[in-house]
């Protein structure tokens, strides 16, 4: 996983995490701005970096933030963003409890299916 920090001279946290589709450099401008009032960590997913790394899941992306966000010193995070995979991500951490979050924005965040694993099989044949 790579992470961008910005705004390291303030106390406040803001976590993003960015969508499957988009490069990271699509959210830097968001990051720039937020990164005015707060110390912005933007988590790149493995397999969505340029290292060359391959994604495993979301709990991994989750965790994996969480790791480096307690790594930092950070114990809560005042607010945080996520949009698509990311949101999908956001709602995983706060799932966890591991960090507290004080705001949570979920931009079309997917949830699993809560149906048994042989029908979400089917669901996801039928997509193709």
């Amino acid at each position: 996983m790579k992470i961008y920090e910005f705004g390291k001279e303030h106390t406040k946290t803001f976590a993003m995490f960015q969508c499957a589709v988009e490069p990271w450099w699509v959210f830097k401008a968001s990051a720039e701005e937020m990164a005015k009032g707060y110390h912005v960590y933007l988590f790149i997913a493995d397999g969505h970096d340029e290292l060359g790394t391959e994604f495993i899941s979301l709990e991994k992306y989750a965790k994996d933030a969480a790791d480096y966000l307690r790594s930092h010193g950070v114990d809560r995070v005042d607010a945080m963003y996520g949009v698509s995979m990311g949101g999908a991500a956001v709602i995983r951490f706060l799932a966890t409890e591991d960090i507290p979050v004080e705001k949570a924005i979920i931009d079309a965040g997917i949830t699993p299916y809560p149906y048994p694993k042989p029908i979400c099989r089917l669901i996801s044949l039928k997509g193709k």
